[in-house]
């Protein structure tokens, strides 16, 4: 959950890039459909480039992630005899659980109250008289006191509505329908769904709106509506009852902008060759998604593991009802004082990335063998159910050896101590190899813990 949590953060911030980028260099242009594209675009841009370079990343250090990936199950077929308990898994401070915690429930309330105006939404639809149109549009005619609004192929319209301004309603609405406007809403509103917090969603499902609008409007004029009856139209239909933001409605956006946009002289054209600098746009936010200090505390955050467990009642069918939910995490030991091994006393530069990386005898099965072999599993750790991940850090020097071993993260010092252990134990290794020279390799090494 932590390294989906990230991703949504880092998608928030390719957001709000790409919302100021539209709003200062494209808003008050008026090719409609061009600036309908584009945020579009940008939208799912934004939730893209994240993805990108996650994939990226770890297509780049795949042998890591798998060797991590084999590694929890090597220590969970080793773990296998430990007492059996149920735990849960963090790894950092308690704000950034918190803050998982939050946009969860975030999640799950906005996901509710778009559910909830769905369900109005079909109670009008399935109300008041229908009536099929020429293009295959059905016409809903209503009493309730409501504006004209569109979704998918129907219509909804006041019967009074309908006698008084039924053209210019009609061909409002079908510009919406034709347009294909409902399958922006549906993006936006998934959307928001996941981005709850972050005002830029709210602002580009504002802009997408209006942009709805310009079109519709345009759709009205080009079929001989007279302009100033029809922005006469829309002045009355300002005072309305204002319906769902998930649905095309008359007089969702602004009046005053509408009919100034009516009244605006054509932008040239030239002036779409601006979408060319949305490029340096998602440069800038792939760089600094790549900032060490960004890149770190993305890591912090992708550590946590956020579990919520349900608890209830199951009646004879089967069926479960629940009764409270529960989250649970265990607090992590950050950063613990490196062990008292000894430092080898070598001046020779410690490496981070060399040409050919020092290696176990026999690889990483034999590795990960070796830690099956001899890893016990701390009594008094299962005693209590502590579990999770040790990463622990050392140096394989020149002729193999394993020194300066440090924990880098921790769940309880027992667990620190049986990973060193372990380390210490370590055969030597084939060294590091740079310019075909023996070299001091700094070596990460993932230990998890956990009981069955």
């Amino acid at each position: 959950m932590g390294t989906f949590f990230v991703y949504m953060l880092k998608t928030g911030l390719c957001l709000i890039a790409y919302y100021l980028f539209y709003k200062l260099l494209l808003s008050r242009e008026t090719f409609h459909r061009f600036n309908r594209a584009t945020l579009v675009g940008l939208l799912l841009l934004s939730f893209l480039i994240p993805l990108f370079g996650m994939l990226c990343n770890s297509g780049t250090d795949s042998r890591v992630e798998v060797f991590q990936s084999t590694w929890e199950e090597v220590n969970s077929q080793a773990l296998s005899s430990a007492t059996d308990t149920a735990s849960a898994e963090s790894h950092t401070n308690p704000a950034i659980a918190l803050s998982i915690i939050v946009y969860l429930v975030g999640i799950a309330a906005f996901a509710l109250r778009t559910m909830v105006s769905y369900i109005s939404l079909a109670r009008i639809l399935t109300s008041g008289r229908h009536s099929r149109l020429a293009d295959g549009t059905t016409l809903i005619l209503t009493s309730n006191q409501t504006s004209p609004f569109s979704w998918l192929h129907y219509i909804v319209v006041n019967e009074e509505d309908y006698q008084d301004n039924r053209r210019a309603i009609l061909m409002h609405e079908l510009g919406h329908i034709h347009h294909c406007h409902t399958i922006d809403l549906l993006l936006t509103e998934a959307a928001l769904i996941l981005q709850w917090f972050n005002p830029a969603i709210w602002l580009i499902r504002r802009e997408l709106q209006v942009i709805h609008e310009y079109e519709a409007d345009e759709a009205v004029l080009e079929g001989g509506i007279d302009a100033k009856s029809y922005q006469m139209l829309l002045i009355k239909k300002a005072v309305g009852s204002r319906l769902q933001s998930i649905t095309n409605c008359l007089h969702q956006s602004s009046i005053k902008k509408r009919i100034t946009m009516m009244l605006k002289k054509k932008s040239n054209p030239w002036a779409r060759t601006k979408l060319l600098f949305s490029v340096p746009v998602a440069a800038l936010c792939a760089a600094v998604f790549t900032i060490p200090q960004v890149s770190a505390f993305a890591s912090e955050i992708a550590d946590n593991n956020v579990k919520i467990f349900f608890s209830g009642t199951t009646d004879d069918s089967g069926k479960f009802t629940a009764e409270s939910v529960e989250v649970q995490r265990q607090d992590a030991t950050p950063n613990p004082a490196p062990s008292a091994t000894p430092v080898v006393p070598d001046d020779s530069p410690v490496f981070t990335v060399v040409e050919t990386n020092p290696e176990f005898p026999g690889g990483d099965v034999a590795l990960m063998t070796f830690v099956k072999n001899n890893l016990k599993y701390p009594a008094e750790a299962a005693k209590q159910g502590i579990q999770g991940r040790v990463t622990v850090k050392f140096i394989v020097e020149k002729d193999g050896s394993v020194s300066n071993i440090e924990v880098m993260r921790t769940p309880h010092e027992l667990l620190s101590k049986e990973a060193i252990r372990i380390v210490e134990m370590m055969p030597k290794w084939e060294p590091g190899k740079q310019r075909g020279e023996n070299v001091r390799v700094w070596y990460v090494m993932p230990i998890t813990f956990r009981l069955q």
